[in-house]
């Protein structure tokens, strides 16, 4: 099983202007005792992502 998860965050700066930014993270679930449970994911490089856009 996958599970997909997609987000934004919005940046608030005081010189420049707001910023906002989405993520995607992809979860691979596996089913154990009859419950899902999270063995991994994969995401892109959000610090990479920051950087570009001048948060960090």
């Amino acid at each position: 099983m996958r599970g997909h998860v997609a987000w934004r965050a919005t940046y608030v700066r005081k010189d420049e202007p707001d910023v906002t930014i989405g993520f995607d993270v992809h979860s691979f679930v596996q089913e154990l005792d009859g419950e899902p449970k999270v063995f991994g994911w994969v995401s892109g490089d959000e610090q990479a992502l920051l950087g570009k856009h001048g948060i960090i």
